[in-house]
Parts: C-alpha cells; sequence; structure tokens
C-alpha cells in the first residue's frame, strides 16, 4: 500500500501541471487579447493568469468565483462564448485548487546493508599491500640492467632485497586478493595476479640458486611483465579502460 500511495504522489504533480497547461492554452485562445498578463492596459484593469488572482479565483469553489461565474453565463468572452468542453476544464481546475494536497507517504525504510563479511574486509588491504610487490619488481629490473652495465655490489643487494622482500609481498597481496574478488567479476585481473606472484616466488628461488644468472635476469624480465599487465588489468577495473590497449 506504501508503494501505491508513493506512485500516486509522484502521479499527481503531473496530473495538476497537465490541467494547468490546459487552462493556459484556454486562457492564450479566449482571453489573451483582452485580459493577456503581457498587457499594460487589459480591459477592466483585469488580468487573467495562472496562478490566478485572488479577486476572480476562489480556491475550490467554483461557483464563488467571478471567474468562473463570467464564464458560465457567457458573458466572458463576450464574442465567442467557450464551448462547454473548455467551460468544464476551467471548472474543474478551480474546484481542484481547494483539494487537500495528498499526504506524504511514509519514507520506507531503506533495507540494511549486508552485514560486513569478514574476508572481504581483510581483502581490502590488497589496494594497500599491492603497490609494494609491483614497484619492488621494478626497482629490481632497473637494479638489474645497471649491475650489467657497471657491475657493483650495491647493485647485486639491492636487486636481492628487492625480489626476496618483493616475493613475500606479492603472496600476501595476491591472498588478499583472493578475498577481495569474493562475488567480483576480475577474474582475469586475479588469474595474471596468481601468475605474476608464482613467477615472484620463482625468481625469489632462482636468485638464491643461481644468484646472477641470464636464467634469474630472464625470469626476472618475465615476472615484471607479468606483474605489469596484472597491475594494468587491476587499474582497469578500478579506472576503466587504459590507453594502452
Amino acid at each position: 500500500m506504501k508503494y501505491v500511495i508513493a506512485l500516486l504522489a509522484l502521479l499527481l504533480p503531473v496530473a495538476a501541471y497537465a490541467q494547468e497547461e490546459a487552462v493556459a492554452k484556454i486562457f492564450a485562445k479566449r482571453c489573451a487579447e483582452c485580459h493577456g498578463a503581457d498587457l499594460q492596459k487589459p480591459k477592466k484593469g483585469i488580468k487573467v493568469t495562472i496562478p490566478p488572482d485572488a479577486k476572480l479565483v476562489t480556491p475550490g469553489k467554483p461557483d464563488d468565483s467571478p471567474l468562473w461565474k463570467a464564464i458560465r453565463s457567457n458573458e466572458m468572452p463576450p464574442d465567442n462564448p467557450m464551448p462547454d468542453q473548455e467551460k468544464t476544464v476551467i471548472y474543474n481546475w478551480i474546484k481542484s485548487m481547494g483539494e487537500k494536497p495528498a499526504e506524504k507517504p511514509a519514507a520506507v525504510p531503506a533495507p540494511e546493508p549486508p552485514k560486513g563479511n569478514t574476508l572481504k574486509a581483510i581483502g581490502k588491504f590488497h589496494v594497500i599491500v599491492i603497490h609494494f610487490p609491483i614497484a619492488l619488481i621494478f626497482a629490481a629490473v632497473f637494479a638489474e640492467i645497471w649491475g650489467r652495465i657497471r657491475p657493483g655490489a650495491w647493485q647485486d643487494t639491492a636487486v636481492s632485497y628487492c625480489v626476496y622482500i618483493g616475493a613475500i609481498g606479492a603472496v600476501m597481496a595476491c591472498s588478499l586478493g583472493f578475498l577481495y574478488g569474493i562475488g567480483r567479476n576480475v577474474g582475469e585481473h586475479q588469474l595474471f595476479g596468481f601468475m605474476g606472484a608464482s613467477l615472484f616466488v620463482a625468481t625469489a628461488l632462482a636468485r638464491i640458486c643461481y644468484g646472477r644468472s641470464w636464467q634469474f635476469t630472464t625470469l626476472l624480465a618475465v615476472t615484471a611483465l607479468v606483474i605489469g599487465y596484472a597491475a594494468h588489468l587491476g587499474g582497469v577495473l578500478v579506472h576503466g579502460s587504459f590507453l594502452l590497449l
């Protein structure tokens, strides 16, 4: 029942506007020449307007309204009386002014938001944690390239720290991502995120087993590409399509 009342409350203003528009057309056709709102000196000093002059219309009481009396008796317009159909429109318009406005429907309580899922709440930290492995993988690539050009101890140390810490961060970010993705359509991003985290761990193991080697460097480059693409897909989910593709 509440929804029916709400619907009626929405339709009433529309109906009132349509009624006033019909009245305005009648006034423009029958009355504007002598009593138009834009006339400086209307006949008998009377202007027929919407909303009407209080002296011409008694809201809700057509029979007590001078305007309706003049129209009903064919006094106005004098030379071309209104047809009955137009008279009915004017009569109903005056009568409707006295109707009480529809009572404001009681507010329909908004549905309670679903209780937060603890796992999904924890998964929100994915958005924060994910930036660390992304930054560290590209820092490792930069240090590895620089170390190939100008070998030095600091480059080796930087690469190792970035890869080890980044692998731990990637596993954390991937795990949080799975929690954050519950009920979301993030299939491709989730897939490449998992691949990137797995490759990051493999890269860290290659660093431990082979040290600086072309096998490690190749795996590092592949990991950076996969993680970069996964990051791109994550950005698309948040900000929309990038111009990169």
